[in-house]
């Protein structure tokens, strides 16, 4: 007996450099996690999205929040169940704005 498919939907915004989709679509078997979710993807798109989507211990940066269908979670062992979408949000603007001011 096989074990069940979970399919996940994932919507990157914020992550243009780190990744030429904006949308994947991930098959997972078993029972799954955030955790399994993000490594698929680390996985998939290599060390310069683990970069900016983990830090050192594997915790989550501030400037990343994730939202599986409309909750933030922190947590990465957060069960995922089949047909669930996962926003990856990266804060993209923000900083002092010292650089846009001149001196006249």
């Amino acid at each position: 007996m096989s074990e069940a498919s979970v399919e996940v939907n994932v919507r990157f915004f914020g992550f243009l450099n780190e990744v030429p989709d904006s949308r994947v679509t991930l098959c997972l078997s078993g029972e799954v996690t955030l955790g399994d979710v993000v490594e698929c993807l680390l996985d998939r798109y290599g060390d310069r999205l683990r970069g900016r989507l983990l830090r050192s211990g594997g915790h989550l940066p501030e400037d990343v929040k994730l939202v599986v269908d409309a909750e933030v979670i922190d947590r990465l062992d957060h069960r995922i169940k089949d047909g669930t979408t996962v926003y990856i949000l990266s804060q993209f603007a923000g900083g002092s704005g010292d650089h846009c001011h001149r001196s006249v």
